[in-house]
C-alpha cells in the first residue's frame, strides 16, 4: 500500500450535530473577534492632533477645514477621524491647493 503524500485529500464524516456544533464554534469565535473590535473607541483628534498624524501645520488643518474636511462638531470645536480624513485628501484632485 502506497503512503499518502501531503497533497492527498482527507475525507472525514460528521454527524449532523457534530457539523452543527462545529459550525456554530467557528461563528462564535469570529462573532467575539469582530465584538471585540467593535468595542475598542474610535480616537478622535483635535486640530493638532490631526496636524501631527498628517505632519503639516494647524494652519494647514485650519484650511483643510474650511474646504470641507469631514469632521465631527463638539461644542466650539471639532474632532477628525484619521481615517475618514486621508480618505478625503485622497479622493482630491492632485494639486488642490
Amino acid at each position: 500500500m502506497k503512503a499518502p503524500d501531503a497533497t492527498s485529500t482527507k475525507i472525514v464524516v460528521l454527524s449532523a450535530d457534530e457539523l452543527h456544533e462545529l459550525i456554530r464554534d467557528a461563528v462564535f469565535e469570529q462573532m467575539a473577534e469582530f465584538l471585540e473590535e467593535s468595542r475598542k473607541p474610535i480616537p478622535l483628534l483635535d486640530r493638532a492632533g490631526l496636524a501631527q498624524a498628517l505632519a503639516c501645520s494647524t494652519a494647514t488643518v485650519g484650511r483643510l477645514i474650511r474646504e470641507g474636511v469631514p469632521c465631527i462638531p463638539l461644542g466650539d470645536s471639532r474632532r477628525f477621524k484619521l481615517d475618514e480624513v486621508v480618505s478625503w485628501l485622497q479622493s482630491r484632485p492632485m494639486g488642490v491647493e
